[in-house]
């Protein structure tokens, strides 16, 4: 039996009914279930009640009920809920190969890693994805891993951001690890913007399967003037699926997470005479939040970021997409 509502959820159980018998509820996933069926089903006669989840943002019926309980240590008291928390490290059939690629991948300190992994409650609340300090550690020099090569590509890789001319277009060019370069226009007219970006594209030696750029809203028509002139580009819709779909909510979230564990590994390295204040102002103020049933993360939209007085985002989304494609694992494999 399932429904969604939660007038249809109470009821006497077992059916008839029997008070000798017993009655388990099982709640699956609870930190995604709606407060009106966990209040239902409470209403339900039963002998056990058991809620089962993965630990999402700290909030809801389910981190509620995780707070007020015991430890497992510390016995069962009739009335008092008693919880026990399930690391990866305790179930077998996780494998330590498994746990350490995320570590690797995400980083330790990530929501990602401390819920998958450690079954720890993380902060619903309005965060920026990159820390200050991972990006005055990339300004300063102090990345650990100098101008490298990536096997899977040659040459320069650029990201893109377009618009109708309202805020920048700008072009981020990086060589390896490095951005190199940092080109921004406002150009109302589309075929003198396409013009001018071939010319630069040609400038860079840049090739088009290396350039990634924004597919979604005026972009789009964009993109099919380049493609027109030949230039058939790599294109990216932020608002598209996530390659890792479990916990990003949209391709550009992710993007923009994948940049932060690359400065987390002390990778990305600016070019000092190319030193852009506005990007690292962008790349300090781009906010995040978990969505509230999923518990994915998301950033926060451009609206949202304008009404707060949050600049607009276009320098450090051309730098984000400049690295589309790339992890951790092409400069350092054996992280």
């Amino acid at each position: 039996f399932a429904t969604n509502e939660g007038g249809k959820a109470e009821g006497y159980h077992p059916y008839p009914d029997c008070p000798t018998q017993e009655l388990a509820i099982i709640l699956n996933e609870t930190k995604t279930l709606e407060g009106e069926i966990v209040e239902h089903l409470s209403r339900c006669t039963y002998s056990h009640w058991l809620e089962v989840s993965s630990p999402g943002v700290p909030s809801g019926h389910f981190y509620n009920q995780y707070c007020r309980s015991r430890e497992w240590s510390e016995g069962y008291v009739p009335g008092i809920p008693i919880t026990k928390k399930v690391t990866s490290y305790d179930c077998k059939h996780i494998s330590r190969a498994v746990i350490e690629q995320d570590r690797a991948t995400f980083g330790e300190q990530s929501h990602v890693f401390k819920s998958k992994h450690l079954a720890e409650f993380s902060t619903a609340g309005e965060l920026v994805v990159i820390n200050g300090d991972l990006i005055d550690n990339a300004w300063n020099g102090r990345a650990s891993i100098k101008e490298m090569s990536v096997a899977s590509y040659a040459g320069t890789r650029a990201g893109l951001d377009l618009s109708g001319g309202g805020d920048e277009q700008v072009l981020a060019i990086i060589r390896n690890n490095v951005l190199i370069g940092l080109e921004c226009f406002r150009i109302i007219d589309t075929d003198a913007l396409a013009k001018r970006l071939i010319e630069r594209f040609e400038f860079w030696g840049l090739r088009p399967e290396y350039i990634h750029a924004d597919d979604g809203g005026i972009g789009h028509g964009i993109l099919d003037n380049f493609r027109a002139r030949g230039w058939q580009l790599h294109r990216v819709m932020n608002q598209s699926s996530p390659l890792n779909n479990r916990e990003y909510g949209n391709r550009g979230a992710e993007l923009w997470f994948n940049v932060k564990r690359l400065l987390e590994a002390r990778i990305i390295k600016f070019k000092f005479e190319d030193l852009d204040g506005k990007l690292l102002q962008q790349l300090r103020v781009r906010y995040y939040t978990q969505h509230k049933t999923t518990g994915k993360i998301i950033l926060e939209a451009k609206k949202e970021a304008r009404a707060k007085g949050h600049p607009s985002p276009d320098r450090a989304d051309s730098f984000c997409l400049a690295f589309a494609g790339l992890t951790v694992f092409d400069f350092d494999p054996s992280l």
